[in-house]
């Protein structure tokens, strides 16, 4: 490689350190939060006001709460029937209690909803007018004051002016655990994602004879499909990845020294296949984020075409093994992510016969990048990627390279769009 791709991959370790190291700080006091959906009439109103009064206790509404589920990435449609992902939101935004009412025929169901997602406590109330009354009102607000652990106000007896004070049951803050680490991929267990590339390849071969090949290729368009499906939940599953890319560039090569150079057309394509497995885990900041790891295990198919000339077409297949970290940074809806993969064994499966026979290689890849939430479902991704491999071959090549050594770096910016479902 030359001083230029071992400087931009400095910058680029550099650059993934910085993103995901963050110093510990210490976390702020987490408020009692109570959220009241809406009931007919204005029943949902005088709950939400009885419950405002209870000290400590801060009260938010439906129109909040479904902004905080489509923040997160998260369906609103089916959420009370989904416990791990309404986890989630209550958790990520910090709500100890949802007071979700079933509307029947002359009753509601009332459900008190823990932050684990599941309902912890569930009584029926008689409509009256078509809504709740006062002693409704009263009731629901008395189970939701035993459901947290919260005593009642103290009685004060205005004739003697002694205050009756029960024991108060301490309330411990809540435990806030992660959020999920991207907007987009929330809920969803199946993206598909349509991209332009622009690729640069850079391939050296030295032979121990003298002989040598260099090719630095100008950046060329091309485009692909990445397809990701990963059933399970939102704290961790297991699925796979494939992809396809094509690009196209033109080659100016002479077939033997000393001829003018002929354009040629150069066709790249590159195939995957990878087992993911993705967790989230907490991050040291207050618990409320999440770094969202995905640990990848699979083969990388390249192959490089060229009609005629001095670069001969080669076709390589590596094993792949790697891991990415995906954080929610600088603003709503945006996510950024670092990619570090070990290719630990890799041969050529066309062209080998040029450089010699037995070729054997390895190599490593990087990448930056990240993704934007444009809605629920549809966002845009961009990247910088870089993969480099070293291959030996053993004896004579029909080129006259003699226990030759090859070097390729490629190296591809990336803008494309994602659907998530």
């Amino acid at each position: 490689m030359n001083r230029f791709n071992v400087a931009a991959l400095g910058m680029l370790l550099t650059l993934f350190v910085t993103l995901f190291a963050q110093p510990a700080i210490a976390a702020d006091p987490v408020p009692l939060r109570v959220v009241v959906l809406q009931v007919a009439g204005d029943g949902d109103d005088r709950v939400a006001a009885k419950v405002a009064e209870i000290e400590g206790v801060e009260v938010r509404d439906q129109a909040w709460f479904v902004k905080q589920v489509k923040q997160r990435g998260i369906k609103t449609k089916g959420l009370m029937r989904r416990p791990k992902d309404l986890k989630w939101v209550m958790q990520g935004a910090e709500v100890t209690r949802l007071v979700f009412f079933e509307d029947e025929d002359t009753s509601y169901t009332v459900n008190l909803i823990g932050q684990n997602g599941e309902v912890s406590r569930e009584f029926k109330m008689d409509k009256v007018s078509g809504t709740l009354d006062d002693a409704s009102v009263d009731i629901i607000v008395k189970e939701l004051q035993e459901d947290m652990g919260i005593a009642p106000k103290p009685v004060v007896v205005e004739e003697t002016k002694v205050d009756v004070k029960p024991e108060q049951t301490k309330v411990e803050p809540p435990k806030v655990e992660p959020e999920p680490a991207s907007g987009l991929y929330g809920s969803q267990n199946l993206s598909i994602e349509v991209f332009a590339k622009l690729n640069k390849r850079d391939l050296g071969v030295n032979g121990a004879n003298g002989a040598v090949l260099t090719y630095p290729s100008q950046f060329y368009p091309g485009g692909g499909l990445n397809l990701t499906y990963l059933p399970g939940s939102s704290e961790s599953s297991t699925g796979v990845v494939a992809g396809v890319m094509v690009g196209m560039a033109s080659v100016a090569a002479a077939a033997d020294p000393g001829q003018t150079a002929e354009s040629k057309s150069l066709l790249h394509l590159e195939g995957k296949l990878l087992l993911d497995h993705r967790v989230l885990v907490p991050t040291a900041v207050g618990g409320r984020s999440a770094v969202r790891f995905d640990f990848l295990a699979g083969a990388k198919y390249t192959a490089f075409s060229v009609d005629q000339g001095a670069l001969p077409s080669t076709s390589t297949v590596f094993v792949v093994l790697g891991a990415s970290a995906s954080k929610r940074a600088l603003a709503d809806g945006l996510t950024l992510r670092g990619r570090v993969e070990l290719l630990p064994f890799g041969t050529w499966l066309g062209g080998a016969e040029n450089y010699g026979e037995s070729p054997v290689g390895y190599g490593f890849g990087a990448g930056l990048g990240g993704d934007y939430a444009l809605s629920d479902s549809l966002g845009l991704v961009f990247g910088y990627d870089l993969s480099f491999q070293r291959t030996s071959f053993s004896g004579q090549g029909t080129q006259d390279y003699l226990d030759a050594e090859a070097f390729e770096l490629v190296q591809g910016l990336t803008l494309g769009v994602v659907y998530a479902n």
